[in-house]
This record gives C-alpha cells, sequence and structure tokens, in this order.
C-alpha cells in the first residue's frame, strides 16, 4: 500500500499542471492560500506592472498561454499548456485573487 502513495506523490512531481506553484507576498500572502485585500495593495501602493505581473503569474503557474505580446514578453509561454484561459483550473482564493488585482489595475487605471 505505501507504494501506491509514493506513485502518487511522484505523479503530481512529473505530470504537468497537477501541482501549480504559488507565488507569496510578504504583505498579500501567498496567491492560492491567502485572499487578497484591495485595501492592502492600494496601502502598498502597488504599481500596475506589479499588479499584472501577480494576476497573470497565477495563469502562468496552472499552464496558461498566454496570446498577448505584452504577456509573452514578460512572463513567456515555456511549458505552457493550455490555450482557453477559461479550461485553467484555479482554486476559489486563486479566482478570487485574480478579481481583486484586475479590481485594483482597473481602479488605478492601469493600461490592460
Amino acid at each position: 500500500m505505501r507504494w501506491r502513495s509514493w506513485v502518487a506523490a511522484l505523479a503530481l512531481v512529473m505530470v504537468p499542471g497537477l501541482a501549480a506553484r504559488a507565488d507569496c507576498f510578504d504583505v498579500y500572502g501567498c496567491t492560492d492560500k491567502n485572499l487578497f485585500r484591495l485595501k492592502d495593495i492600494f496601502e502598498t501602493q502597488a504599481t500596475c506592472d506589479f499588479l499584472y505581473q501577480i494576476r497573470n503569474g497565477i495563469y502562468k503557474a496552472h499552464g496558461y498561454c498566454f496570446r498577448t505580446p505584452r504577456a509573452i514578453s514578460e512572463l513567456g509561454n515555456d511549458g505552457c499548456w493550455i490555450t482557453d484561459q477559461s479550461k485553467v483550473r484555479l482554486n476559489r482564493i486563486e479566482e478570487a485573487n485574480a478579481a481583486t488585482l484586475l479590481q485594483a489595475e482597473t481602479q488605478k487605471g492601469c493600461p490592460e
């Protein structure tokens, strides 16, 4: 029975997309475990570029292949495998954080 759990753990490491990498930030927490708050984003005076990087980093960690020249230039498409953003499987916290980051970008008047 032990070998099965070892095989399952090995599969998580070897198969792309099964285990996403989360980014963590001192003030906000981790993109996959802590809900970001608009208040914290505005208090830290996060730049538009920083917010863009964090938001799109959530999708990159799950294998999304970017289409815009900016995203490809800044984040790249190495190792990506999902071409339809609606098929990217985010947990509820990641979904909420991506929405909060986008809301902050919109309120700040950031370029798309």
